[in-house]
């Protein structure tokens, strides 16, 4: 027993990831927000997903990119829609050139409802950091919107946003390269 006030002593020296972090959007040229993700993914070990609606950021990208080049898995969901839009060119481009394995989503809606979107803005490091909330990965989001980013360090929850990554993935009536 005489281990254990220095193993508590220990523990209590150890850093832990919070299981809850927050931040807000607008924050200007600092771009925080890109900068806190962009951080984050160079964290990155095994895999890395990302769904998100509208992707102009080439830091982003390029992150994305490096974590490719380190043999991180990296794959990326965006609406098809979004993908067309000439602002999406330069990031979506860099993704390809970096390895990413890229698919555009064309949600079904309603009956007859041809304006449905794939709305998601979330990514899921190595199935335990989870960001999500309104931040599109956009320099418009983090420079001048009203956004919220969260990240949630949970592996239980990061696994139910995989489980709907993978089925919007494997469905080739909703996502094609």
């Amino acid at each position: 027993m005489r281990g254990w006030p220095s193993l508590a002593l220990l523990l209590l020296l150890v850093p832990r990831a919070e299981p809850l972090a927050v931040k807000f959007a607008p924050t200007g040229d600092s771009r925080a927000l890109e900068a806190w993700i962009a951080e984050e993914l160079k964290k990155g070990e095994k895999e890395v997903v990302v769904a998100m609606y509208h992707f102009t950021s080439v830091r982003l990208a390029e992150a994305l990119a490096a974590a490719r080049k380190r043999g991180v898995a990296v794959r990326v969901l965006v609406d098809a829609e979004q993908a067309k839009s000439e602002r999406s060119k330069d990031a979506l481009k860099k993704l390809k050139d970096g390895g990413i394995d890229l698919r555009r989503v064309t949600p079904k809606g309603g009956e007859g409802d041809d304006r449905a979107r794939y709305h998601h803005k979330f990514c899921v490091i190595d199935g335990r950091r989870v960001f999500t909330g309104s931040y599109n990965w956009t320099v418009s989001a983090d420079r001048e919107n009203h956004e919220n980013l969260v990240l949630i360090t949970d592996a239980d929850t990061a696994k139910v946003f995989v489980k709907n990554f993978e089925v919007t993935w494997s469905d080739s009536s909703l996502s094609q390269e």
